[in-house]
């Protein structure tokens, strides 16, 4: 049942903030450590930084997601209306639908970067038969 599915959440969810945290901190200790490194560390810092916060945003909204999810279902169990049923897959509804959105991004992307290679390898060996 959906009562029963409560826990599993909130155990993804709390891993979840879990992970945003340590990101967040990797982003601090690399900035730390990279910042006496004059301009290359600056770029490195600054390239780090906005790399790692797409990454946070990217686990927050699921994370999100997923607290509704909780929520909803914790009031269901307790209400056992059909409103927070319609609620509560509707959130679910959202949050499979982001990852259904970025796993489409990444795949397109891992395309991309394949076919660059084949192309990258056939203008490389062309040029190197080449007298």
């Amino acid at each position: 049942s959906l009562h029963d599915a409560l826990p599993i959440f909130v155990c993804i969810l709390m891993l979840l903030f879990v992970v945003g945290n340590l990101v967040m901190s990797s982003i601090a200790a690399k900035a730390l450590a990279d910042s006496g490194n004059g301009a290359v560390g600056a770029g490195l810092m600054l390239g780090m930084t906005i790399g790692y916060g797409i990454s946070a945003m990217l686990i927050i909204y699921p994370t999100l997601k997923l607290s509704k999810y909780a929520s909803n279902i914790g009031r269901l169990a307790e209400t056992q209306s059909f409103a927070d049923l319609i609620s509560a897959l509707r959130e679910q509804r959202r949050f499979w639908k982001f990852y259904g959105i970025l796993m489409l991004i990444y795949i397109s992307l891992i395309l991309l970067f394949v076919l660059l290679m084949v192309t990258g390898v056939g203008i490389g060996s062309m040029a190197a038969q080449r007298p």
